[in-house]
């Protein structure tokens, strides 16, 4: 008897565990989730090619930004952006923003074979890696990065990301953007 009772009390007791276990990891997971929202991208000093200091202060705040980490000895980057400059067009509401940690020559050298400064929505940037990390924090090449008019992230790509899934969250951000618009204007 006195046994049975100490079973059910273990019972219960790692049941209890169980259900505390469970509540920390959705509530872990639903900060996260709360955070990531909230990721507005830093007003951090980068270059141009010129050598003019660039911040994102700069860019029309009326579309959305597509923010590019990359590395032109990076055979990952370099597909991606030969992708992205072949449908630059799609990208005509976004503004895009290609950063390396790389020296401007390079990257002069870089645009004149990609011409991504044909675009007005387009741009290459210098800025140390040191800068970007504290930032960004640790990034790898490629990372692409979408932020929405409000400057807030949406999406994070680590790694060689299909120009496809690039244009889909951008898409699916105007489409909601759109809509909250009209919603604004009827009411």
């Amino acid at each position: 008897m006195k046994r049975l009772f100490l079973v059910r009390i273990g019972v219960f007791f790692l049941i209890f565990l169980f259900l505390i276990c469970l509540w920390v990891i959705i509530y872990n997971k639903s900060l996260r989730i709360k955070r990531k929202e909230e990721i507005k991208i830093p007003d951090y000093i980068s270059y141009d090619l010129t050598g003019q200091q660039f911040t994102v202060q700069n860019i029309d705040s009326e579309n959305n930004l597509l923010f590019i980490y990359f590395n032109t000895h990076c055979d990952f980057c370099q597909y991606e952006l030969q992708e992205l400059e072949k449908r630059l067009p799609e990208f005509e509401n976004t503004e895009i923003i290609l950063v390396s940690a790389e020296p401007i020559d390079t990257l002069m050298q870089f645009n004149q074979n990609f011409n991504f400064d044909m675009y007005p929505n387009a741009g290459v940037y210098h800025c140390p890696y040191d800068t970007l990390k504290q930032y960004f924090g640790n990034l790898v090449s490629p990372t692409t990065l979408i932020y929405g008019i409000d400057r807030k992230l949406i999406k994070q790509f680590k790694g060689a990301t299909r120009i496809d899934d690039i244009l889909d969250v951008i898409w699916q951000a105007q489409a909601k953007q759109e809509n909250s618009s009209q919603k604004i204007t009827t009411k």
